[in-house]
């Protein structure tokens, strides 16, 4: 049965579960939601629990129990301030997610290294993109996060995202995409 907790990061409190396993492994996971929510990946988390890894769910700020305005910018900012709460449980923590989730843990796994990789369930590579492929992403969005800027797309292009502009010291100068493509 998981623990639910509130994180904070900067002035808001994310709502949290945490599966706690029997017999830790030492390793620990940190999933992402996309934009409809990540409790359908709850069977997963408590499955990965009884295999010994501690895993946290957590909603972004502005979905779910959280606080404060959704902002993509800082999805992968609010995972590695989760990360951070796992605390001394565990040696090594993954960056997992799925969908928009799933880009973040990967930009959150190459800007963060608290992580030490990342698992990304079906991610999309530029927010460009899902809106050409998608007619009822742009209201969807929007709802979630206003009107899009360009932080908005910056912040969820995976494959050009600059290390440098990850706001920390980044694992190295390359991007996602040179990472991506084994280079």
């Amino acid at each position: 049965m998981p623990l639910s907790v509130f994180i904070r990061s900067d002035d808001d409190f994310l709502s949290a579960r945490i599966w706690i396993p029997k017999r830790s492994r030492g390793e620990g996971l940190v999933f992402c939601h996309g934009w409809g929510g990540g409790a359908q990946y709850d069977d997963l988390l408590e499955a990965l629990a009884g295999r010994g890894y501690t895993t946290l769910r957590f909603d972004q700020r502005g979905y779910g129990s959280s606080t404060g305005k959704a902002d993509l910018s800082l999805w992968a900012q609010d995972m590695a301030t989760c990360a951070g709460a796992l605390g001394e449980a565990v040696r090594r923590v993954w960056a997992a997610g799925q969908s928009t989730g799933g880009a973040r843990a990967l930009i959150a796994a190459a800007c963060h290294e608290c992580f030490s990789g990342a698992i990304s369930i079906v991610p999309f590579c530029s927010l460009e993109r899902i809106i050409q492929d998608n007619k009822n992403a742009r209201p969807v969005l929007e709802e979630h996060f206003g009107l899009l800027q360009e932080k908005h797309f910056r912040a969820a292009d995976r494959m050009n995202y600059p290390a440098a502009s990850c706001g920390v010291s980044p694992r190295n100068s390359s991007s996602l995409s040179q990472q991506a493509a084994g280079n």
